[in-house]
């Protein structure tokens, strides 16, 4: 391989090697991307979760209640 040929190779490789770090960093920022979208759909589902929770407990504790003096009542 002649020094020409190897010029030619070198840049090849070089340019090849630029194009892949650009598609890493690519895949880097849309995995980020990615992750903050998933964080916060995990934020919301847990703030549906607490809303969902907070309903039951408030009518388990009116049911509690309710319970309570019918039995009070009863006595």
């Amino acid at each position: 391989m002649d020094n020409e040929q190897y010029k030619t190779e070198l840049l090849a490789q070089t340019q090849l090697i630029n194009s892949l770090t650009e598609k890493i960093d690519g895949c880097d920022f849309q995995m980020k991307e990615a992750q903050q979208i998933q964080e916060t759909l995990l934020q919301k589902e847990i703030v549906q979760n607490s809303s969902i929770l907070e309903k039951l407990l408030k009518k388990q504790n009116a049911d509690l209640s309710k319970q309570t003096s019918e039995e009070k009542l009863n006595q």
